[in-house]
């Protein structure tokens, strides 16, 4: 490949980039209202709506781990479209079934389609990638999905809003269908990948670098997991859903904006100081959240989770980079970014049931704030371990 179009990707990261940007404006985006439209539709109780989602997120932890046996057999290609059909699959699920047990079938295979089309998408755009930009194209990779998202955060709510349910959930489905069909243009490339086992996807855990990244994804994804479930029923709690949408909007504009600029700093001024200013900044917000609970403090803390996130999703994504050679770069994608899914799913539901039980939102909301500080303290001693190849 030609060295100056190499040093951007162009074809592979502007093409998966802008597919993306639809999907995750899609059913990417409907996840912030899986629980509550769901729990409206079936008569479910929040609670039990959540197990929908995290079963979504268990099944993608599961498939992180065994989709390079499917990536082996559809090659990258066919991985990356087929797999990103699934999103549009549930947004066709949530509008026409009433069935539970039908639904988390559903978000079981949704599940595989998101490991595939996740890990398939961050190799492609890394081989095609120069060294010096793992950071600068990892942002921007992830920048056009959390753009995608935030808007369509805004945008279904209002098409909520004015179509109800099932109007919004038609759109989703023609929203996620553009971004499937700009994938079938994303070259075909052939890169000879190590055969995958799961023997293989554990033991990229063996290296100290390699175990303090797969906590810290699955701290830091306790943030995204929070603001879907239980920072959302709280705002539902004191002010209604109509403000579910508004208040976390501070977490997808700021996760947007530090995913915007965190690669790129990361570059510049090193992966291990970006990280440990988000996991200070996402402690002091989950602490704000226990004390003061006014709509804009609400902004504010969900701003701080939705930092943290970005800058964590950009930043681990372009370490691996640094770190793996790109023939077992999907192995080191599955070892280590099955524990942010792991992550979601636990504080999707251990939020949820604390507040069930407890009545007390401040809680789960301490321990959160104690854990991102310990991954703070973390990644200073992972500075040590800086040249360890994973």
């Amino acid at each position: 490949m030609n060295d100056s179009r190499k040093k951007i990707g162009l074809s592979d990261l502007w093409i998966i980039s802008a597919a993306f940007f639809f999907i995750f404006m899609g059913t990417g985006a409907f996840q912030q209202y899986l629980i509550p439209v769901l729990s409206e539709k079936l008569g479910r109780s929040a609670l039990a709506c959540s197990w929908i989602l995290a079963t979504l997120y268990l099944s993608f932890l599961f498939w992180r781990i065994l989709c390079g046996y499917t990536l082996k057999w559809l090659g990258d290609y066919w991985s990356l479209v087929l797999s990103s059909t699934t999103y549009t699959f549930f947004a066709v699920c949530a509008l026409f079934s009433n069935s539970y047990s039908f639904l988390i079938i559903a978000a079981i295979i949704w599940g595989w389609g998101a490991a595939s089309m996740w890990i398939s998408a961050s190799t492609q755009i890394l081989d095609s990638s120069a060294k010096t930009k793992y950071g600068t194209s990892s942002g921007i990779f992830y920048t056009s999905s959390l753009l995608g998202q935030a808007i369509g955060v805004f945008l279904l709510g209002w098409l909520a809003g004015r179509y109800g349910n099932n109007g919004m959930l038609i759109r989703v489905i023609f929203i996620t269908l553009a971004g499937n069909c700009i994938l079938l243009g994303v070259p075909n490339r052939h890169i000879q990948r190590e055969s995958s086992t799961v023997f293989k996807v554990f033991g990229v855990l063996k290296s100290h670098k390699s175990k303090i990244l797969a906590f810290i994804q699955f701290t830091a994804s306790f943030g995204f997991g929070i603001v879907m479930s239980s920072f959302g029923d709280l705002i539902k709690g004191l002010y209604g859903v109509a403000l579910i949408g508004i208040i976390t909007q501070g977490f997808y504009m700021t996760r947007l904006v530090s995913s915007s600029f965190s690669g790129w700093l990361s570059d510049r001024f090193g992966r291990y100081n970006i990280l440990i200013f988000g996991f200070l900044l996402s402690a002091l917000g989950v602490a704000l959240a226990i004390f003061v609970r006014t709509p804009w403090m609400l902004f504010i803390s969900a701003a701080t989770f939705g930092l943290q996130t970005g800058i964590v999703l950009v930043v681990v994504m372009a370490v691996i980079g640094d770190s793996a050679a790109s023939q077992r770069r999907h192995l080191v994608f599955g070892a280590i970014y099955m524990w942010r899914d792991l992550g979601v799913a636990i504080s999707i539901l251990s939020g949820m049931y604390l507040n069930a039980y407890t009545k007390n939102y401040s809680a789960g909301f301490g321990v959160f704030a104690i854990l991102f500080l310990i991954c703070a303290v973390l990644v200073f001693n992972m500075r040590k371990y800086q040249d360890e190849e994973l």
